[in-house]
């Protein structure tokens, strides 16, 4: 049997902790980003919605498949 076209490949992103993390105030948490069937070029870390964060919900410093996220000094209100 022969079979024509392209082959069909398996392709995922894991993001690691996949779970919550509990973070301690002024605490970190190192992220890392796997890449199956396809290489990864960039990714984009967020802490609240903006990219690299902020002091209110913490930052987090970007890497090409980790992020090193930073919790706030303080919680926020």
């Amino acid at each position: 049997m022969l079979l024509a076209g392209s082959a069909a490949f398996a392709q995922s992103l894991t993001i690691a902790p996949s779970t919550n993390p509990s973070v301690t105030v002024g605490g970190t948490q190192q992220f890392t980003a796997t890449a199956k069937g396809f290489t990864i070029s960039s990714v984009k870390w967020e802490a609240g919605g903006v990219e690299g964060g902020g002091a209110t919900n913490g930052k987090i410093a970007t890497g090409l498949t980790g992020g090193l996220y930073t919790a706030p000094t303080a919680l926020p209100g």
